[in-house]
């Protein structure tokens, strides 16, 4: 690096920015760090110059040092998780799973299949789990970071009976509208009636829920119905205010322009 390179850094707690003589050198879209704060993990741009477009990287940075820069393929990240030893775990819009070691070297990649949504992974520290479409079905997959071990549960659609105008019909409880928790046994899915559910140890067999298991996930959900009436009330309430105060700026433009039509002159 010449002498008169000077290198910036901004880091705040969802950017990481690094500026070489006054342009950016690296500019994030998303960053994570790890539990002890000493890495900072990163998808971005990336340019050598500040003529270059740049190129979209993921990068890990500690101590003011790029420990290393990646090109990547994909374009988005559902999760990301860094450990204290540099390591970093993620799954990406190509519905892979990948892990790195601090030095940017590959210690797995997994073809999962799950589409890829925002919400169809969740990361631990051992394992990862996946809830979401793979071609026309719902499945669940398990995969562990220990073992390799992938394994993956088409969810059903639960069919049932009603009466309409005296006529038995049938139809579906949907397994993509099912509440979905990870519980300390396994995975547990409860379905739109509220009562029928499905359970799946962590190496995949289906087991039958506990009492408590059921009243947690049927606590889950009630929760969930809560704020999501509360968020539709306090919309709503915007929207009221909103509407009450375009009126009286209406009706004030109003009052104006006919003061001024019959103002004697």
């Amino acid at each position: 690096m010449s002498s008169n390179s000077k290198i910036e850094i901004d880091l705040s707690d969802d950017s990481l920015i690094i500026w070489k003589n006054s342009y950016y050198q690296f500019d994030s879209m998303y960053i994570w760090k790890s539990p002890n704060n000493t890495y900072v993990f990163s998808q971005g741009t990336y340019c050598t110059s500040a003529n270059d477009d740049g190129t979209e990287v993921i990068l890990l940075f500690s101590d003011n040092t790029i420990l290393y820069r990646k090109k990547i393929n994909f374009d988005d990240i559902s999760d990301v998780l860094v450990f204290d030893d540099g390591s970093v775990v993620f799954y990406t819009d190509e519905n892979q799973l990948v892990s790195l070691d601090a030095s940017g070297k590959q210690i797995f990649k997994k073809n999962i299949g799950i589409d890829f949504e925002k919400e169809t992974c969740k990361l631990t520290k051992e394992y990862a789990y996946f809830y979401g479409y793979q071609d026309d079905d719902i499945k669940l997959s398990y995969f562990s970071y220990a073992s390799k071990k992938l394994w993956s549960k088409a969810i059903p659609d639960i069919p049932y009976t009603y009466l309409e105008d005296g006529e038995e019909e049938e139809d579906f409880y949907y397994a993509d509208s099912a509440e979905f928790l990870c519980l300390p046994r396994g995975f547990l899915l409860l379905y739109e009636d509220k009562k029928t559910t499905r359970m799946y140890d962590f190496e995949g067999t289906e087991i039958i829920p506990t009492e408590e298991e059921f009243t947690t996930i049927l606590d889950f959900v009630k929760e969930k119905e809560r704020k999501q009436q509360l968020e539709k009330e306090r919309t709503e309430k915007e929207r009221q205010e909103y509407l009450a105060k375009k009126e009286a700026e209406n009706q004030k433009v109003k009052g104006g322009f006919f003061s001024k039509l019959f103002r004697k002159k």
